[in-house]
């Protein structure tokens, strides 16, 4: 008899061979992502409704709205934003920089001087 793990892993193997091997030509529309119900993550994905291969992820960009694919965001993990912050261009982001530098660097400073404490 078979454990839950072992078939677990059978079940992976079986999923990974038939996305490989799947020529994913039954998309699906642009389908939000959650989390959990009820909680969206802001992003969208299109899935091979065959193998269920994410094909494409897209999100909106955090200054300007305007929808970007994964390949072609811009993301700067110096900011103190979100984690899922994301620009679809280097202008977007200067100006999201240059509107916000003063509570930026005022949000750092608290930081530095609560890590400096806890020291």
């Amino acid at each position: 008899m078979s454990t839950y793990k072992e078939l677990e892993r059978e079940f992976e193997r079986k999923i990974k061979e038939l996305q490989n091997h799947c020529d994913h030509k039954e998309l699906s529309k642009w389908t939000p992502i959650s989390w959990a119900p009820g909680h969206y993550t802001g992003h969208e994905v299109i899935i091979c409704r065959r193998c269920g291969l994410i094909i494409n992820e897209r999100t909106q960009c955090y200054w300007c709205g305007q929808w970007i694919e994964k390949k072609n965001w811009i993301k700067d993990d110096n900011l103190m934003i979100s984690k899922t912050a994301y620009f679809c261009s280097e202008k977007c982001l200067q100006k999201y920089r240059k509107k916000n530098r003063k509570e930026i660097e005022a949000l750092r400073r608290s930081l530095e001087s609560l890590i400096t404490r806890e020291m």
